[in-house]
């Protein structure tokens, strides 16, 4: 069964004298969503988890957990996965799993330990070993059979692929996103890594000096951050020297705005996402030369010089060294473009 949490007015200092982690946070997810919670190093986004988890006390406030049908008053089971894992070092994989379900036959647990292990897909080969001698990967897949042992109502996972090289974190960002939609569990999921929260939530919420600066849909979030801080915790961002815009070296393509108070910019700079950016035919005056193009993940990193300017951008397209280009900016969507 899902559960809702709610947060109401949670605060947190760890001393009397110093200043508060998190500040009268009031949020509620609700049964069955799975949000991301992103932010800066410090922001306060895994004090609310272990707050949540009941593993740190509120200073002010309270977080109530209900479930989804009003009728079962049980306290939810909780499963979480630690940015270091906190994998007991003495147990093997598969004793890991069923020490979390001491309160079974011992039959039972082996059952359901052996069910859990197959649906993290950590192979058989390796259930008899110990933490010490698994690989970044299966460690990484029993934390998260053990989080899902018990059959949680809740699931908070702290920077579970922390510890993983990128092939393997984007094979366990799938096998996660896999598993929560067959469950339908509600989770928490803590990560300062945009992208990530993006791809597994249904919704993002953005931690930011100790309070809940914004939350909404991943599309939401990632096109209509508030501030230029928001927008860099929320996606990559592009810097583009407001002279150039002066000086015609960058254009707005027909029919988008103008750089204008809608636009994440501080007194130097126009800060756009990548995907507001495409190259077009060289103008008179914006007219550059591509001296490298690399890929950069599903996009391009291209070197580009115009005369004395040199910039870096990432772009959906390629091009080829020595081509001739200019670069257009699309306005970012109208809220209600978003809602549609």
């Amino acid at each position: 069964m899902a559960y809702r949490i709610e947060c109401i007015d949670v605060s947190k200092r760890f001393c009397e004298d110093a200043p508060p982690v998190l500040k009268e946070i009031n949020w509620t997810v609700e049964p069955g969503r799975v949000v991301g919670l992103v932010g800066a190093s410090g922001a306060g986004k895994t004090t609310l988890l272990r707050i949540i988890a009941g593993l740190e006390c509120c200073s002010g406030g309270r977080v109530v957990l209900s479930p989804q049908d009003s009728v079962d008053a049980r306290r939810p089971t909780i499963g979480m996965v630690f940015q270091n894992l906190a994998l007991w070092p003495h147990l093997t994989a598969r004793r890991q799993v069923e020490y979390v379900l001491g309160g079974l036959p011992r039959r039972q647990r082996r059952e359901r330990a052996a069910t859990v292990l197959k649906e993290t897909r950590l192979l058989p080969a390796a259930w008899d070993r110990r933490p010490a001698e698994l690989s970044g990967g299966e460690a990484q897949r029993l934390a998260l059979a053990r989080a899902l042992a018990a059959g949680p109502g809740i699931l908070l996972l702290d920077e579970p692929l922390a510890q993983l090289d990128a092939p393997l974190r984007g094979e366990m960002l799938d096998l996660v996103t896999e598993v929560i939609d067959a469950r339908g569990v509600t989770t928490v999921l803590v990560t300062h890594h945009a992208a990530e929260a993006m791809m597994l939530g249904d919704r993002i919420a953005v931690v930011q000096d100790g309070r809940i600066e914004m939350e909404g849909a991943a599309e939401e979030v990632f096109w209509q951050a508030p501030s230029l801080q928001i927008a860099r915790l929320t996606g990559p961002l592009v810097r583009l020297p407001r002279s150039y815009f002066a000086e015609k070296l960058v254009a707005f393509n027909q029919g988008s705005a103008a750089p204008a108070a809608r636009e994440w910019a501080d007194d130097e700079c126009i800060y756009v996402r990548p995907q507001q950016l495409r190259l077009v035919g060289p103008g008179e005056h914006n007219q550059w030369k591509v001296a490298d193009c690399r890929p950069d993940g599903a996009d391009w990193r291209l070197a580009l010089t115009c005369g004395s300017h040199r910039i870096a951008i990432v772009v959906p397209q390629a091009a080829g060294i020595g081509q001739s280009v200019a670069i257009e900016v699309k306005s970012r969507p109208s809220p209600d473009r978003l809602l549609r």
